[in-house]
């Protein structure tokens, strides 16, 4: 689970940086693409590059949440091995 975790982070940190490539690619048009409907395409490619980063952050924090939920997982299971390990076979045969 921590490595499909640390798998996803990457991809979207690499997704994350794709869309600050693309408003700098974005920035760097004013040299060149000047007028209104220039204006118009870098508002709307920051809007989208913005949201697609909101995205990301959200992605982040829920592979996060995830790393948290394995850990308190592992925690019981770890807990649950302990105290079945102290009964007796005739105890885990009445399933007490």
């Amino acid at each position: 689970m921590r490595e499909r975790a640390s798998e996803a982070e990457d991809l979207i940190r690499e997704t994350e940086n794709i869309f600050l490539k693309m408003q700098g690619i974005l920035q760097d048009s004013k040299t060149y693409w000047t007028g209104n409907s220039g204006d118009a395409c870098r508002k709307s490619g920051k809007n989208c590059c913005e949201a697609a980063q909101s995205a990301c952050k959200k992605l982040f924090d829920s592979v996060q949440a995830l790393r948290v939920m394995t850990d308190v997982y592992e925690q019981t299971e770890g807990g649950a091995y302990g105290l079945a390990a102290g009964l007796s076979a005739e105890e885990k045969k009445d399933g007490v």
